[in-house]
């Protein structure tokens, strides 16, 4: 559950961000994982059911199954399978176009995996054309269709095409707060004004991201370190490079304490109690000094640490779920019980709940999230509606409803590997690696509950969030 209570802070605190294609030729997965495994064995018994392949529920394991093919570096295998999807959608008249956009968009990461880049940009072009036409300029399923587009014609050394997207692609980074991202877009960037022969702007590219000073050198570096753990020691480097008086100190204290906490494991909790140490201080800080925005990092920050001590210090889960409480009455009383920010924070303390198997705490708070999302649709994202199903299903399931629990746990697992590959740039290996093993966990939930249920029939899920883990069919 330390990963659960992890990802909800990752997401408030806007440390993930919608990744490029370039990731897809970085990459390096192992040749076989638990979880393609699982996928694989998932697949084979839904296509085995009374509607075949193109049953809802044999699309949704046949998605997961192609896009743990691809985690796996196994690139042509997985475009095979999601071409085998597009073919079943494609004649059906009221197939969403926003599923066949996600289709398109992963066979053009599968093309780059192969080193495809002429059959990736044929891919990619008219995807990212209807995308655009969709979604807009500023949506996380248009950006990666324009850096697939970008990165296949700069590997053909056609840069004066490429360079718009890869610009474009830039941009958008740095302007929705995908700073670090936009650092490793800026090297490429960078690479293409060379060859164009426009040095000075290769030169602005990477002052925009580097900066000018050495502090905020090493503040790039932090930012673009592989895993939490040496995050946290690039951060430690920043606040002994910076003046005792600086005003970004709190902020880079906040920033340490998150790399810590995501850093401490089962096996190793000293980063935690670290964390935790330094948000007390910074949220008595903050208390004393009338800011409350500082204290409100530093709050959810320390119940995020406290979360990952829980296994050893019940007293530290139960201060965890203290927290979630008191920052949930706080937005009640600030912005009311209707305002999307309370709803996240409600959502939170659900989790919280969930992690400490505390159903009947979890379950009406949850409720009250699902009635406001029915209510306001598109309000909250497919990542956070993934959070919902996920954790109903370990709350249904502290409580002895297998069934529930199996239901929730389906509509979670066709969801999780796709909104991963959008959400989180596949460079930073250690935060995929959390990904990739929250969701091995849930495979062996959904297999478990199935055992327990003796092969009882089940509906298949109701809906998938379009543009997350892939089309559902009618």
């Amino acid at each position: 559950m330390r990963a659960l209570l992890a990802l909800i802070v990752l997401l408030s605190a806007g440390t993930l961000t919608p990744s490029g294609a370039f990731a897809a030729t970085q990459a390096v997965a192992p040749a076989e994982t638990p979880a393609l495994m699982a996928a694989r064995r998932l697949y084979a018994k839904a296509r085995a059911g009374p509607q075949g392949e193109g049953a809802a529920a044999a699309i949704n394991a046949r998605w997961n199954f192609a896009t743990q093919l691809v985690e796996n570096s196994r690139f042509a295998e997985g475009e095979i399978e999601f071409r085998a999807i597009e073919a079943i959608l494609l004649p059906r008249p009221d197939t969403d176009d926003r599923n066949l956009i996600a289709i398109q968009a992963r066979i053009a990461n599968a093309q780059l995996g192969q080193e495809h880049w002429a059959e990736a940009a044929e891919t990619a072009l008219p995807a990212y054309q209807r995308a655009l036409a969709l979604y807009g300029p500023d949506h996380a399923t248009t950006h990666d269709l324009r850096m697939s587009m970008g990165a296949s014609l700069a590997r053909l050394e056609r840069y004066a095409e490429s360079e718009p997207y890869v610009r474009a692609g830039f941009d958008y980074l740095r302007r929705t707060g995908g700073d670090q991202d936009a650092a490793d877009i800026a090297a490429t960037l960078a690479l293409i004004y060379n060859r164009l022969n426009r040095p000075d702007e290769a030169r602005a590219v990477v002052r925009l991201v580097e900066g000018a000073d050495p502090i905020g050198r090493l503040i790039n570096v932090a930012a673009r370190a592989d895993n939490p753990a040496d995050e946290a020691a690039a951060w430690r480097g920043v606040l002994d490079a910076l003046p005792a008086g600086d005003e970004r100190r709190s902020e880079m204290e906040v920033k340490l304490a998150f790399a810590l906490a995501m850093s401490a494991s089962s096996s190793n909790p000293e980063p935690a109690r670290e964390a935790a140490a330094r948000m007390r201080v910074l949220l008595a800080y903050a208390q004393a000094n009338a800011l409350p925005e500082l204290a409100r990092e530093a709050h959810a920050v320390l119940g995020m640490a406290l979360g990952s001590l829980e296994e050893e210090d019940a007293a530290a889960g139960e201060e965890a779920m203290t927290i979630a409480l008191d920052r949930l009455e706080t937005a009640r009383r600030e912005l009311g019980e209707d305002h999307r920010d309370t709803v996240s924070r409600r959502l939170y303390y659900a989790m919280v709940a969930a992690s400490q198997q505390q159903a009947a705490i979890g379950l009406p708070e949850l409720d009250r999230v699902e009635a406001w999302v029915g209510a306001h649709p598109g309000a909250f994202d497919n990542q956070n509606l993934v959070f919902i199903s996920m954790t109903r299903a370990l709350l249904l399931g502290a409580q002895g409803d297998t069934r529930g629990a199996y239901r929730a746990m389906a509509r979670t697992t066709g969801a999780m590997q796709g909104v991963a590959l959008e959400q989180i740039d596949q460079s930073r290996k250690a935060y995929l690696d959390r990904w990739g093993g929250l969701f091995q966990a849930q495979v062996k939930w959904a297999w478990r509950y199935a055992a327990t249920l003796a092969g009882t029939p089940l509906e298949a899920p109701a809906s998938v969030p379009a543009g997350t883990a892939g089309p559902v069919a009618d």
